[in-house]
């Protein structure tokens, strides 16, 4: 299928829906490992999202786009600093759980692409650098990884939570870029923002869910984000996104979209294309 020229065959390994009797991915710091190799650099030509915001309208308080994924699997991130690899990986089971489509990536999956994007060679761990995550946005812009295209794709402030709340809910997932305390080595809740921005490593998550609750008086309300990463769901606040998460990127993909065109969340295909074409929304060679 064809929509404004983009092919949106999705070509991905088929597998059996996620077992419910997959074991949960114990959190032990010591046995996982980062792979931000470093912040995207600053270029002028990078497109901001609050440029394109202007008509769309308030997303809902509350959405959890992973809960359709029963298993995410760590992707070779306890051997590897493959993060801004399997965080695509993790995105894309994401993108196409929620069109009813099951698929589960392997360890090995992850390291190919790994292999590809960064260079890593197998049995030479001075190869095993980590990534970048523009470099790896710009490679998928111009080539589709497990047949997910990436159609377009733009900055966001993560310190503007209003607008982490509407990339979430528009495109399913946002992939980050975090400089990890040495706190978030703690499992529960990120909230602490008393650690050192960095203090562990630079580190790459995707989000699956954000949710805000709003009591009686301010006291009580709450906004979390949840991002995956390390085969698990990682809920952080607000606070500690705005202190910790130095990039933030909202993709527009195929996989988001079904053989009509329309995302889970209503939106259609053809017109938001219209409307990437009309604002410029396209990738930075």
């Amino acid at each position: 299928m064809k929509i404004f020229g983009y092919d949106l065959t999705i070509k991905f390994k088929w597998l059996s829906p996620p077992d419910p009797d997959d074991a949960i991915v114990p959190f032990n710091p010591s046995n996982l490992r980062l792979g931000r190799k470093a912040p995207s650099p600053k270029d002028p030509r990078t497109l901001r999202f609050a440029n394109y915001i202007t008509d769309l309208p308030d997303p809902p308080a509350s959405v959890d786009y992973g809960a359709q994924v029963k298993s995410w699997g760590m992707l070779a991130n306890d051997q590897l600093g493959d993060c801004t690899c399997a965080g695509i990986l993790h995105a894309i089971q994401l993108w196409l759980a929620n069109n009813s489509f099951f698929a589960r990536f392997t360890d090995d999956d992850a390291i190919n692409l790994y292999r590809k994007l960064c260079g890593y060679v197998p049995g030479r761990p001075e190869t095993d650098q980590g990534g970048i995550e523009i470099d790896i946005l710009k490679a998928w812009r111009k080539e589709p990884i497990a047949g997910c295209e990436l159609l377009a794709f733009a900055s966001v402030d993560p310190r503007n939570w209003e607008h982490v709340k509407l990339a979430h809910w528009l495109s399913g997932s946002l992939y980050m870029g975090v400089n990890l305390p040495l706190s978030a080595q703690k499992s529960g809740l990120w909230a602490d923002t008393s650690g050192i921005p960095g203090e562990w490593g630079g580190h790459c998550m995707v989000t699956s869910a954000y949710n805000e609750k709003r009591g009686l008086c301010s006291f009580f309300n709450s906004k979390t984000l949840t991002a995956i990463t390390w085969g698990k769901e990682q809920n952080m606040t607000a606070a500690w996104v705005a202190k910790y998460c130095d990039e933030l990127w909202v993709p527009i993909t195929s996989a988001w979209f079904d053989k009509a065109g329309r995302a889970p969340n209503g939106f259609d295909l053809g017109a938001l294309l219209a409307d990437v074409r009309q604002v410029s929304l396209t990738p930075i060679n």
